[in-house]
């Protein structure tokens, strides 16, 4: 998709009422198709994408969830679908022009190529204006409009799980009422730290994490599927290969795709 495209897709979403919108897709129809029951979901700043991003999608991908009957599910591709998510409104903590986020969607696209010729499997680009966990359930299930289950898993890092299940962000309304209706539909694939130099950040003490939490009902514990970060390039991160960048040091480009970092260089992004 040109950059013009995504620009004009985008100011057209930015001046609507629409809470989500589709802006690429690996099937032309939708990300949804007839065999899928599981929609992974990972929504990050992708600024920019890069192999990290990739690799927790590949382990989520092959991962065995628990079925609906708590048996354990087939590790088949065919069920489950991809989406790259961005909100609009934290698109760029440091700049909200429209030009910063409309190369982060392009990079996007490049990612989410990546991973339907690599991995086989269907995967799309959307936006929206939902900060909140709870809200993207909201609009992304009005957007699966199906008969038939769809279940959202929602894919990010322990620090993220640690944020979501903090009580002082939900000091007006309660933990429980403030999640409850997004953990009890949703589910999540958590990936652990790997700076486990202290005992409060062991393996043992990030896969027992929610279940020790004193104000999280049991009912919540089976929602959050703790896995084992022990590959590399789970460690790379954004910031790293901004800095990288910024130092003139190219050994930035082997944490991303050709195509990714073909693009940051001939826009001169950072």
């Amino acid at each position: 998709m040109a950059s013009k495209t995504i620009e004009r897709e985008l100011q057209s979403f930015l001046t609507s009422k629409s809470q989500f919108k589709l802006l690429h897709s690996s099937n032309s129809n939708s990300i949804i198709t007839p065999m899928t029951s599981r929609l992974l979901i990972l929504d990050s700043s992708f600024n920019p994408p890069h192999k990290a991003h990739y690799s927790i999608i590949q382990k989520s991908i092959i991962h065995k969830f628990p079925s609906l009957n708590n048996s354990i599910s087939t590790t088949t591709i065919n069920d489950k679908s991809v989406l790259l998510l961005l909100s609009v409104n934290n698109a760029d903590k440091s700049s909200n022009s429209p030009a910063s986020t409309i190369h982060r969607l392009s990079m996007m696209i490049e990612l989410s190529n990546e991973i339907s010729e690599n991995l086989g499997i269907c995967c799309g680009v959307g936006i929206t204006d939902k900060s909140l966990f709870i809200d993207k359930y909201k609009v992304l299930s009005e957007f699966i409009n199906s008969e038939k289950k769809v279940t959202q898993t929602y894919l990010f890092g322990f620090d993220t799980l640690i944020r979501l299940l903090n009580p002082k962000y939900y000091q007006s309304k309660g933990i429980v009422d403030a999640l409850n209706e997004f953990i009890t539909n949703c589910d999540c694939f958590v990936l652990t730290r790997r700076d486990s130099s202290s005992s409060s950040s062991s393996m043992e003490h990030q896969k027992d994490y929610v279940k020790n939490l004193e104000w999280i009902p049991s009912s919540w514990i089976d929602k959050f599927n703790i896995v084992d970060n022990v590959e590399t390039n789970l460690d790379i991160s954004s910031s790293s290969i901004r800095e990288s960048i910024k130092q003139g040091d190219s050994g930035w480009e082997m944490n991303t795709f050709p195509s990714i970092a073909n693009y940051i260089k001939n826009n001169h992004i950072y």
